[in-house]
């Protein structure tokens, strides 16, 4: 085998029908997210709890798009990018939808309102009257200071960056999973048992893990209670290129609370060292994950 380290890499493809599907899907989760949210909000009109409903939004929103991207089998990280802050602009959307509907009847839109209200933002309708005149009185005291215009418009111009900054950057931190074009699936992730000592991303070590895994892994047995290192085996028996995702493991704060880093992204090895890493080390299948 060649000792120069390679890796998994996206295909930039999709598959249409999967991506079809999802893209519905994810339009009927976002409507919910952005009517539940507008209704939480209006029903629960505290700056501080309303801060923390925006932050858990907008981390069931980025968790939501990341799944339904793997679920529809996308290996593309634009499209990834474009479904996130889609669907992240359908919630903010379809929450000031709600929101303006309250204001001017004061009371929930009904799904059959809501559908028919969606279009008020392209043209001059009493939403966007409404929009404005809760603008220039306020709707809201932080402390006892009135807040209104000039000074609103920063908190929703933030309210709007947190709900699509934090999906969109989990998204960065997405590692992409290996899949299989031929077979068109996902590898297996197979989680090694044992707990490694920690290893650094040098040259060296690369080559060590590409060339010959099962030998230096077996060397590395863990000395430390504080940190390990993780190894999990992407395995299609029938693909002659397997690959291996490493992280470093620490345990964090007075709770010892585990903290997961990927360290080593999917570095290629034969079919051959991820079959003996699976005999050699007790594993098992691990679950659904995203990162």
């Amino acid at each position: 085998m060649n000792s120069q380290p390679s890796y998994y890499t996206e295909s930039g493809k999709v598959s249409p029908s999967y991506l079809v599907l999802a893209i519905l899907v994810a339009i009927v989760i976002s409507m919910l997210l952005g009517y539940v949210y507008s209704a939480a909000t209006i029903h629960i009109p505290l700056i501080y709890a309303n801060v923390l409903i925006l932050l858990g939004v907008s981390i069931l929103l980025g968790y939501v798009a990341l799944a339904l991207c793997k679920l529809s089998r996308v290996r593309n990280g634009t499209v990834r990018y474009v479904f996130v802050l889609s669907m992240g602009i359908i919630v903010w959307y379809v929450q000031w939808s709600v929101f303006a509907y309250f204001y001017i009847t004061g009371e929930l839109p009904g799904l059959v309102e809501l559908g028919n209200n969606l279009s008020w933002a392209f043209y001059g309708s009493e939403q966007w009257d409404a929009l404005y005149y809760y603008y220039v009185e306020g709707g809201f005291e932080v402390g006892r200071v009135h807040i209104f215009e000039l000074a609103l418009l920063p908190i929703w111009i933030i309210e709007f960056v947190i709900l699509l900054g934090a999906p969109f950057y989990w998204a960065t931190k997405y590692v992409p999973q290996p899949y299989s074009e031929d077979y068109e699936q996902w590898y297996e992730k197979r989680t090694l048992l044992k707990e490694f000592r920690v290893i650094t991303d040098s040259h060296l070590t690369l080559e060590k893990l590409h060339t010959d895994a099962v030998s230096f892994l077996d060397s590395l047995q863990s000395t430390s209670r504080a940190a390990h290192a993780k190894v999990h085996v992407y395995h299609m028996p029938r693909e002659r290129q397997q690959y291996l995702l490493i992280e470093t493991v620490t345990f964090e704060g007075k709770d010892n609370s585990r903290k997961a880093t990927p360290l080593v992204h999917n570095i290629a090895v034969s079919n051959e060292q991820a079959r003996l890493l699976i005999e050699r080390f007790d594993n098992e299948k691990a679950g659904f994950s995203l990162f």
